[in-house]
């Protein structure tokens, strides 16, 4: 008797033993499988799949952090192979009402403009699309922010140029873009979209322009874009690019603008501010 229940003793130990390492590989495959149906992996639809997109080909976490979702789509789904150039400038509105823009390394006024630097952000990227069929390409992506609530509901109008070494993008006329909104300081609320005009009649070859309406006793934000390839094929050079923002003040009324390669100037209207931002990089 004695022996029967010791071989039952070590049958149970050796069932037990065997027994073990399968509810371990079972218990693994249960947590391999639901790993599995829930891919947490980031994609260029989701939002952080999209920032990281954003990140890899260059764009600054906190530029990243204030571009709308909308944007964000409207980028990645050009493809890009890389941020060519990006730059920040910050202008503010002075004790005479004027738009200066403040060096950021002294806080000083610079000489580009007429607004200073904690009432308006512009930020101007050239993103780069690479080589399409033998044509350097690029997306001109202009953004600006409104830290300060405006005085006047009156119609801006931004604008952007580049030399005479490009051409807009044949394949998609351009694909120009824009979108504004506005939202109360202070409010929980989303921000409303504002009216943001496409291309105009005085945009020619060299550039184009668009309007805006600015939202009274709201910080307003918008983003203009617009692609342009090289006209010849497979060849090296420069890029100049240009861009400006109009601030009406005081006066209704639109500004007509007369727009060339890598030049933008006003040619009717008055008592406004302008903010400007110049670029110049070589392409390969």
């Amino acid at each position: 008797m004695k022996s029967i229940k010791k071989m039952l003793s070590m049958l149970l130990v050796a069932v037990f033993i065997l027994v073990m390492p399968m509810v371990s590989f079972a218990e693994d495959s249960i947590n391999l499988n639901d790993s599995m149906s829930i891919d947490k992996r980031p994609t260029p639809y989701t939002l952080e799949g999209l920032n990281n997109e954003l990140k890899q080909i260059g764009f600054p976490e906190n530029i990243i952090s204030e571009m709308p979702l909308e944007d964000k789509q409207h980028i990645i789904g050009k493809n890009p192979v890389g941020l060519f150039s990006i730059e920040t400038q910050e202008f503010s509105i002075d004790e005479n009402g004027e738009m200066k823009e403040i060096k950021a390394n002294k806080g000083e006024y610079g000489p580009f403009a007429t607004i200073p630097t904690t009432d308006l952000k512009m930020t101007t990227s050239v993103v780069d699309l690479g080589r399409i069929s033998g044509r350097q390409t690029y997306t001109l992506y202009y953004q600006w922010d409104w830290k300060k609530t405006t005085s006047f509901a009156w119609t801006d109008r931004v604008a952007l140029s580049y030399n005479d070494e490009f051409q807009t993008r044949i394949s998609n006329n351009g694909d120009y873009y824009c979108r504004s909104s506005a939202y109360r300081e202070g409010s929980t609320l989303p921000p409303t979209s504002t009216n943001c005009g496409g291309r105009t009649a005085d945009a020619t070859f060299g550039g184009a322009s668009w309007n805006y309406d600015m939202k009274l006793g709201d910080l307003n934000s918008g983003v203009v874009s617009m692609d342009i390839e090289t006209k010849a094929l497979n060849k090296s050079g420069n890029l100049i690019t240009l861009a400006k923002y109009y601030h009406k003040k005081g006066v209704p009324g639109s500004l007509g603008l007369s727009i060339g390669y890598a030049t933008i100037s006003v040619i009717s209207g008055s008592n406004y501010d302008e903010a400007a931002s110049q670029g110049s990089k070589a392409y390969k």
